[in-house]
């Protein structure tokens, strides 16, 4: 559907939700939402969601408040602002017996997600994107690895109130110069002043860091201050890194994906690089003892799910609940589209971010 000509009214009351899994163990795969208010809500435990695309939403893209979920590689894109609900590409939050805030959200891994604020700069009703925005903890064992997030906020990743988390290989960028922005990796207390404890944050290539005073180790992080000493085509939105990149080789393998963004094999040259993508010279090398050639199955170093299969045609996945907090039911394995075809929306984002790398010397 065209959404050119929707008012503020029109996407307050026209748009639905996309889908929302409740119960445990479900998988969602290879769904195209597009014109949605809340895009992809997961309450059971135990999801899988990865390659899904959320086009065009005046809510959040994802939503994971379920224990040891995986969402990997999601592109998320083109939020508008329409009411007063502050928009997140990713947003997760706990809830004890006080209620929000008060308990913890454990095991959910975040792996090779692409969160664009908006792809065409005259958007009507353009917000300002909070990329992965966790504000309400504690968030236990986390793994935040190999995510691209391009935004015009402070909030590229956030996480208030960590324990046990790692936080690695992810490029975090902003979209222009004006306020807010530009966007940090931030691990700091718990709203209720609890400190972050045992998590990492390392490898990253970002525009800030905002980190708590204790509880959080530091390391191979680049800040980008120039866009243009890193990027294949910033203005462009590839943000591949180019062969004279200062984060070319100098990351740490402890902790660090085994593969990128791409699902190529860390490390190619003789160290693995910072950030979301590892460069190379034409063919990329193959996993030790593979023998093969291009992308991995993805996964990380030390734990965490791997890929998975491709996306999926088939069937509509629509779930019709008309709240992200409902308890709908779930068919616990969802493959297909949502809300129309958006293919060629996903070409455009991926042409952004996802193309094959060639070298280039800047």
């Amino acid at each position: 559907a065209d959404v050119s000509g929707w008012t503020e009214s029109d996407w307050n009351a026209l748009p639905g939700n996309g889908i929302q899994l409740s119960g445990d163990d479900c998988i969602l795969r290879g769904n195209e939402l597009l014109n949605v208010n809340f895009g992809i809500s997961v309450t059971g435990e135990g999801a899988l969601v990865e390659r899904n695309t959320v086009t065009n939403f005046a809510g959040d893209g994802l939503r994971g408040l379920g224990d040891h979920g995986t969402f990997q590689y999601n592109v998320i894109a083109n939020a508008y602002a329409v009411n007063s609900n502050h928009d997140d590409g990713f947003q997760s939050w706990s809830v004890g017996d006080d209620g929000v805030g008060t308990g913890e959200v454990i095991g959910i891994t975040l792996r090779g997600n692409t969160i664009i604020n908006y792809q065409d700069p005259n958007q009507p009703f353009r917000g300002t994107l909070q990329g992965i925005g966790c504000f309400d903890g504690t968030f236990v064992d986390w793994v935040v690895e190999n995510n691209v997030i391009i935004t015009d906020h402070w909030h590229g990743i956030t996480l208030l109130g960590a324990r046990n988390s790692r936080i690695v290989n992810n490029t975090v960028v902003d979209l222009n110069t004006d306020s807010p922005g530009p966007p940090w990796i931030s691990i700091d207390d718990h709203k209720d002043g609890t400190p972050s404890e045992g998590t990492l944050v390392r490898n990253n290539l970002t525009t800030a860091l905002n980190l708590g005073a204790e509880g959080v180790t530091e390391d191979h992080n680049i800040i980008v201050d120039d866009p243009a000493l890193h990027f294949v085509d910033y203005a462009g939105r590839d943000l591949h890194l180019i062969a004279t990149s200062p984060a070319v080789d100098q990351g740490v393998a402890d902790q660090a994906p085994s593969f990128d963004r791409d699902e190529i094999y860390r490390p190619q040259g003789p160290a693995l690089d910072i950030g979301a993508y590892e460069y190379y010279e034409g063919t990329p090398d193959p996993p030790p003892g593979t023998g093969g050639g291009g992308a991995g199955a993805g996964g990380a170093a030390t734990g965490g799910a791997g890929a998975g299969a491709g996306a999926s045609g088939g069937g509509g996945a629509g779930s019709g609940v008309t709240s992200p907090e409902d308890d709908g039911g779930c068919g616990c394995r969802e493959a297909g589209r949502s809300n129309g075809s958006a293919a060629w929306l996903m070409v455009l984002a991926l042409g952004w971010l996802s193309r094959t790398r060639r070298a280039k010397a800047g």
